[in-house]
């Protein structure tokens, strides 16, 4: 499962993925209990993980690339409810240069929150590996040229032309 199929939906508490679309809305399924629901989008907004960023001194940094460097630090996360004193210096530790006037306390109590929930399904992954180890420049080169292949042996077979039977009329 990608960051892109991960939401967060507004007046919802927690993590979804994305179960199927329907033209009014989504059909989801928490990540903390299983559930499966219908969220309507003329209540809900939907945001996938993956357009999520962090507002830094430079250029701002993607949700996962933020969680990866939490799991990287391997320190132990503060209660999402502590101190507003405490989260900061955790997430400073973390992001040194993330933009205090903008980065709020309830943003670094929603990450620790849901870091908390993707590292228990074991969700916080790089982005290459969610593609896949088998997956490699050669093959797409190996797999396209087989397909022109494919294509250039296969013969064209035209559609018959419609016949039309005209109705006898009566005189």
């Amino acid at each position: 499962m990608s960051f892109s199929e991960i939401l967060a939906i507004s007046k919802l508490p927690g993590l979804y993925q994305m179960h199927k679309h329907r033209a009014d809305g989504l059909i989801v399924k928490s990540l903390q209990d299983d559930k499966v629901f219908f969220a309507a989008s003329r209540a809900h907004s939907f945001t996938p993980l993956d357009n999520i960023t962090i507002y830094t001194s430079e250029e701002p940094m993607e949700l996962l690339e933020v969680m990866l460097k939490i799991k990287e630090k391997k320190s132990v996360l503060p209660n999402p409810k502590a101190d507003s004193a405490d989260l900061k210096k955790f997430f400073s530790s973390v992001i040194p240069n993330y933009d205090e006037e903008r980065v709020y306390i309830s943003d670094i109590q929603k990450i620790v929150k849901w870091y908390n929930l993707l590292a228990d399904k074991d969700l916080i992954k790089p982005a290459e590996s969610a593609i896949g180890a088998s997956f490699n420049s050669e093959n797409v080169v190996d797999s396209s040229s087989a397909e022109e292949k494919a294509a250039e042996e296969t013969p064209v077979v035209k559609p018959k032309a419609k016949t039309t039977r005209k109705k006898k009329t009566e005189e």
